[in-house]
This record gives C-alpha cells, structure tokens and sequence, in this order.
C-alpha cells in the first residue's frame, strides 16, 4: 500500500511542479517581468520542485537524513540515470566548451559542499543563504555566456490572471501534500524493511523525484 501512496505523492509532485511553472511563467508575463528573470527561475527551478518540496517535508518532520541522502542522491541520479539513458536512447557525440565547463561547476561545487559541510559550517540558515547566493551567480553568469536558453518562455502558455494565480496556488498545494505523501510513504517503506532512512533517500527519494528531469 505504501508502494502505492508513494507513486501518488510522486505523481502530485510532478504535476504541481508543472503547473506552478506554467502559472508562473504565465503571471510573470502579464505583470511585464523580463523573459531573462523568468529564464532563469524556470531553468534553476522548475524540475527540482519535487526535490525541493520533498527535502524540505523530509526537515520539517524531523526526517533530516532522507532530505541528505535526496540530495546526494539526486545528483548520483542526473549523472548515471539521466545521462545513462539520454546517451542509450541518443548517444552525445559532440560535447563544446560550455558542457566542459558545467561539469567543472558540478565537481567545484561538490568540493565546495564536502569543504563547507565538513570544515566550516553545519547545515544552518547561514548555510542556505551562502548556497543560494552562489546559485544566482552561477544561473546569471550561464545565461550571460549562453549556456542556458532562456527563449523557451515564450513558448509556454498565456493565461489569463486568474487562472495563472489558480495554477500557482493549486501547484503549492498539490506539492505539499504530495511531499508530505511520498516522504511519508518512502519513510514507513524504510521502517518496514529496517533500511536506514538515509538510505532511502539516496535511492527511492532521490531517483523518484529525478524522473522529472
């Protein structure tokens, strides 16, 4: 049964990510924001909501190993899940300059996390304001060389005011419980099998809020 909730809460996640970023993208539009700051909320956001979302259910109910292990998880996911059945389907043949250097960020920045999670701070506010800051700069300086397309935007859907407000705010809704479902269905998942709760989250919980990407 658990199995079954967990897709649940896994497909809400999904489905409220998606409408969020339509809603978002649409109301971001309709109030003139420049299609460059919608870019790059879209581009850094938008398929790590129900990682995002989960993580921060994980934290919140005390669960602070399933929200770690998600986000080691998830990168292990990208790189063998993501690349691994992108390269079967397709294989990449031509890799520039700019591919090279946002693997150079991926390693500098598990550097920097093992450095400040190990030698400087613990996972506090400070932490997350550090870690957000540096985001910023990254997702600027990539759309500024061009490694991101930000001309995707104006492909998403026009909507009227109130309906992108209704999109935004039923996506919110529908990631938190869907959060709360998933996390609480892979934690009792955890509990039944005696696996350690980290060990869910870098398997189940990582590779589960991974398919969006």
């Amino acid at each position: 049964m658990n199995l079954i909730f967990l897709f649940i809460g896994l497909v809400l996640l999904i489905f409220g990510a998606e409408i969020i970023i339509r809603g978002s993208v649409s109301l971001g539009k309709k109030l003139k924001v420049s299609l460059f700051a919608i870019g790059v909320v879209i581009v850094a956001g938008g398929t790590s909501l129900p990682e995002l979302a989960s993580s921060i259910n994980a934290v919140i109910t005390n669960h602070a190993d399933v929200a770690v292990g998600a986000v080691i998880g998830s990168n292990i996911a990208n790189l063998i899940l993501v690349m691994a059945a992108t390269s079967f389907l397709i294989p990449i043949s031509n890799i520039n300059q700019n591919q090279i250097n946002q693997a150079w960020i991926n390693i500098g920045l598990a550097i920097i996390l093992i450095i400040m999670s190990y030698l400087i701070l613990p996972f506090n506010y400070l932490f997350g304001i550090l870690s957000i800051c540096l985001l910023f700069i990254i997702m600027f300086m990539q759309v500024k060389q061009g490694s991101l397309d930000v001309s995707e935007v104006q492909e998403k859907g026009d909507y009227s005011l109130f309906i992108s407000i209704i999109f935004i705010l039923g996506g919110i809704i529908l990631l938190i419980y869907g959060s709360d479902l998933f996390v609480e269905s892979a934690i009792n998942i955890a509990n039944q099998l005696n696996i350690p709760e980290a060990i869910i989250g870098v398997s189940l919980v990582a590779f589960g809020t991974s398919l969006p990407e």
